[in-house]
């Protein structure tokens, strides 16, 4: 029985993402579109991403290495 139910929703999901194409099937996906940033704005969104790395691994690292990172991504 869960073979048979676990087909369905198989060729379910499959007939969703093809469509027929003259004589050919058509895979289709769709993606995001990624946003690309450059200059200070996106240097700020990096450091903002980097600091909370840091919250979110301080217990581990510890905070002289939370200090480094903060420093090497400054200093480029």
């Amino acid at each position: 029985m869960f073979r048979f139910v676990s087909s369905l929703a198989s060729k379910a999901r499959i007939a969703s993402n093809t469509r027929q194409v003259s004589s050919r099937m058509s895979w289709s996906r769709n993606y995001a579109a990624k946003e690309i940033k450059f200059g200070v704005e996106a240097r700020a969104l990096m450091l903002r991403g980097v600091e909370e790395l840091a919250d979110a691994v301080r217990v581990t690292m510890g905070p002289k290495r939370e200090k480094q990172s903060r420093e090497q991504l400054e200093n480029c």
